[in-house]
């Protein structure tokens, strides 16, 4: 503050401030004192000062990250705002720390947790009650048969026709050796009578 007689004589200065660049100034920076009092103003600007990173991270419930994290820059006392995003797979749960505020000379991280969904959570599959396997066609199954019980019945009956066949077998050897076995003692007994004669 300056102070004189009216018609004297003042003159302001503009000052170096650290850590502001002036601007401009408002008012007379110099004149004749009055008896009006008079104000002159410097205005200054703020020097930016860098301050630390927003982080904004993007994981699923074990911590684990899903999308690629985004960082933004700026000074101190600027705004910032991070964003929700939509990924494939999973659903937003929450977030953890300020979606938005100000940059401060403190690193700040936010953090957005979504939850894998059912249909594509690439778990191995519960085991379930496996299919009747076709085999008909399979070249990979050449033992299998289209219908087994088909070849059941077959076999069975296969099986009771050779023990049917095997007795009547038996009998017609027996028969065959019983025929020879008497045509040769009567040709024998033939043969002895006509040399007794």
């Amino acid at each position: 503050m300056q102070s004189g007689n009216i018609g004297d004589k003042y003159k302001t200065e503009q000052k170096k401030i650290a850590g502001y660049t002036f601007k401009e100034v408002q008012g007379n920076a110099a004149g004749d004192f009055t008896e009006q009092a008079q104000t002159v103003t410097y205005v200054y600007l703020k020097n930016p000062v860098k301050a630390a990173d927003v982080t904004a991270k993007y994981v699923d419930e074990n911590g684990k990250e899903i999308a690629k994290s985004e960082v933004q820059s700026g000074n101190i006392g600027d705004k910032y705002k991070t964003e929700q995003k939509k990924i494939a797979g999973y659903t937003f749960k929450e977030v953890q720390g300020n979606a938005t505020g100000d940059f401060t000379e403190q690193a700040q991280t936010v953090t957005y947790v979504y939850q894998k969904n059912d249909n594509n959570s690439g778990e191995p599959a519960q085991p379930g009650t496996p299919d009747t396997p076709n085999h008909a066609g399979d070249v990979n199954q050449p033992n299998q048969d289209v219908n087994p019980g088909v070849n059941d019945d077959l076999i069975e009956e296969v099986t009771d026709g050779v023990k049917t066949l095997l007795p009547q077998t038996a009998v017609q050897k027996l028969t065959i050796v019983g025929v020879m076995s008497l045509i040769i003692a009567t040709l024998t007994g033939l043969v002895i009578w006509k040399k007794r004669k």
